[in-house]
């Protein structure tokens, strides 16, 4: 147990002496904008340690540790946990290895927890009895500790094992490539205000003015939860902030008359709304997703099931998850550039997923191949169509 700061300086030395740690997190986020920070589980080879900011142990160090490239570090589906340090300490990761990600690589799926990997790949099973635990509060149970050990007493030797299969199959480059797409420096951790309004629901059919207003909504929403350390939900609805824009209030007092506006906001907050909202639409209205024409539609509805089904072929054809490939919405926008005589771009247009998929995807949309089913796996054969 670490709880002061000559005990997190001991345990950070100990991690870049032992060049790469499992690192794993507890947090409360159910009523602030960023995660509250309850207990930081490190292990090497030789040591577990539990971090306990709690109790007062600061984790600027840690932040520093987290953002060393010389230091690999081991963690599961850590996309909340690396929000938690860029959002208190501005840290840009680095050196970060995902086991829920690299395990899609050797036919284990995405998404599992890590009790049901460590319980695949390494026969260990973990006593998960402690998931919904109150982590802010002291002293914590004996339970709730050995279950903070527990999430990172097994991560080293899982990754270890998901590597030597990784390097069986030769993907180690595809990996690498996938781990700096997720995790590398480029990647923001928090939202940024300016396209904030690309994550407010049930927009698709706004008008461009009102994307506009929208634009300034969603920022203002984001700037002030950020501020205020609250969730953007709390400071404003979706829905809310759908109608905001739509009806575009031009005073304070309109904007008291629309429906759904919280009753929390003080009359500086509404005139800062209003504000925004008038400063978002002497700006261009930000680009919607197109949307193709009739005849491409159908096309592609079509087209779209046939990529899918030569997706899951390729991908399970090499143990690969398909869900690693490509979302939906990445393969239309991937074939509808085909369609249009277009060179499509995006993740399927470069690396591992051009190899694996993209190349005949292209050549599926160009009536290069054609698709038919077969009885044993992959269960599809592509077959070269001749040209008429």
């Amino acid at each position: 147990m670490v709880v002061d700061s000559s005990g997190v300086a001991t345990a950070v030395a100990d991690a870049r002496r032992a060049g790469r740690v499992a690192v794993d997190a507890e947090f409360l986020w159910e009523r602030t904008y960023a995660p509250i920070p309850c207990l930081i589980q490190m292990a090497s080879d030789q040591a577990i340690w539990l971090i306990d900011p709690v109790a007062g142990a600061p984790l600027d160090e840690m932040a520093r540790l987290m953002a060393d490239p010389s230091v690999q570090k081991v963690m599961h589906a850590p996309g909340s946990d690396l929000a938690l340090f860029a959002a208190h300490f501005g840290t840009v990761p680095a050196g970060i290895v995902d086991t829920q990600t690299t395990a899609g690589f050797v036919g284990q799926g995405t998404g599992a927890s890590l009790a049901t990997l460590l319980e695949r790949v390494l026969s260990v099973k973990l006593a998960k009895t402690e998931s919904y635990s109150d982590w802010s509060k002291r002293p914590l149970s004996p339970a709730q500790i050995e279950y903070g050990a527990d999430d990172v007493r097994h991560l080293l030797a899982l990754a270890d094992e998901i590597d030597r299969q990784i390097a069986v199959h030769g993907r180690e480059d595809w990996v690498s490539e996938e781990m700096t797409r997720r995790f590398g420096p480029t990647v923001n951790w928090l939202t940024d205000p300016e396209v904030a309004w690309k994550r407010v629901k049930s927009q698709g059919r706004l008008s461009g003015r009102e994307r506009s207003a929208l634009q300034g909504v969603a920022e203002w929403r984001e700037r002030t939860a950020r501020e205020r350390d609250r969730p953007v939900q709390w400071i404003l609805p979706d829905r809310s902030a759908i109608e905001l824009s739509k009806r575009r209030p031009t005073t304070s007092t309109k904007l008291r008359q629309i429906r759904g506006v919280p009753e929390h906001l003080s009359p500086k907050d509404r005139d800062d709304l209003v504000g925004a909202i008038a400063a978002a639409l002497e700006r261009p209205a930000p680009s919607a997703i197109p949307v193709p024409p009739a005849n491409l539609r159908e096309r592609l509805e079509m087209l779209g099931g046939l990529g899918l089904a030569l997706i899951n072929a390729r991908a399970g054809s090499v143990d690969v998850a398909a869900s690693l490939v490509a979302s939906r919405d990445e393969l239309a926008q991937f074939l509808m550039a085909v369609l249009d005589g277009e060179a499509p771009t995006g993740e399927l247009a470069t690396g591992w997923r051009w190899t694996l998929v993209g190349e005949a995807l292209t050549r599926l949309a160009r009536s290069e191949i054609s698709l038919t089913p077969i009885p044993e796996p992959p269960y599809l054969r592509e077959i070269p169509v001749q040209p008429v």
